[in-house]
């Protein structure tokens, strides 16, 4: 999450955009500034990546069956094959998962 954060960021006139929306029309940095502030900094740059698609990171692997999430490893985009047999190392722990008891 913090590496995507950071990547929005990235550019100074997006913070600079932000700040100055924050800050409008105030004479201190009040309460409602850092709310502001905050919320646009963390979530909303958070959710333009994801809805542009441009997320990066570490992400949680998990098999979802009969309407439980079973959560096995954390994987990197591109990292598939060691991503697999760590999972596949969870079979013995999850035996009634069954996408981990195929063989590829």
């Amino acid at each position: 999450m913090l590496a995507n954060i950071m990547n929005y960021w990235r550019p100074p006139d997006r913070f600079q955009k932000l700040w100055e929306k924050a800050t409008a029309g105030r004479e201190n940095f009040d309460k409602d500034a850092i709310k502001l502030l905050s919320h646009g900094f963390i979530h909303d740059g958070y959710l333009e990546r994801g809805q542009r698609r441009e997320l990066t990171g570490e992400w949680i692997v998990f098999a979802k069956q009969d309407g439980v999430n079973y959560y096995l490893t954390l994987g990197a985009h591109g990292d598939d094959e060691a991503i697999w047999r760590r999972c596949k190392a969870c079979a013995v722990e999850f035996p009634e998962v069954r996408i981990l008891q195929e063989t590829r």
